[in-house]
């Protein structure tokens, strides 16, 4: 008998429900929320060590739910790069997160040379993780969502580009409004 492709079936069993991203989650820093089997991360302010244990929840949760593998998409909001510890924080994250995660695009929502290095610190992180098969930093959602849709989905990622965009847009639009620290 042939071998069973695990990640094709679990992607033709996931449903992306016309609401769109579900709040999962929300902090000074990011909110964080739960589409089918995807992660959707908006960070707002740059991310420190406190901030990375929510993120670090988010994809874990999720992966309750989907064991087969989870997307990840963040988009950060037109902030500066984290600090050390944040750095520091992440870079073990994602090390012990990448055998979870089907596919994560990172989208440094910026212009000019602050997206510059936006980029060029979430590549950093890429790099040093060693995961650039599952990884992608691009300019834009729309962008990264060719490579991210048929990562995640397969043959159905054609299909759903359209879908996943609008959801994420309408997530990042709703969250986008800094968090004061009383609100949570």
């Amino acid at each position: 008998m042939g071998k069973v492709n695990l990640a094709a079936s679990a992607a033709q069993s996931v449903r992306f429900e016309t609401l769109g991203v579900k709040l999962f989650r929300r902090d000074f820093a990011s909110s964080y929320g739960w589409w089918g089997n995807m992660a959707v991360v908006l960070g707002r302010q740059p991310p420190d060590a406190a901030h990375v244990v929510n993120y670090r929840s988010c994809v874990l949760e999720l992966h309750k739910q989907f064991p087969q593998g989870v997307g990840l998409i963040t988009v950060v909001k037109d902030t500066s790069a984290p600090s050390a510890s944040g750095r520091d924080a992440m870079l073990a994250m994602f090390r012990e997160l990448w055998p979870l995660m089907t596919a994560a695009l990172f989208v440094p929502n910026a212009e000019g040379f602050k997206a510059a290095v936006l980029r060029s610190v979430m590549s950093g992180l890429v790099l040093a993780t060693g995961q650039r098969d599952r990884v992608r930093v691009e300019r834009s959602v729309p962008a990264g969502m060719p490579w991210f849709a048929g990562k995640l989905l397969g043959d159905r990622g054609d299909a759903q580009q359209k879908l996943l965009h609008s959801g994420i847009q309408r997530f990042c639009e709703a969250e986008s409004s800094p968090i004061s620290p009383r609100a949570l």
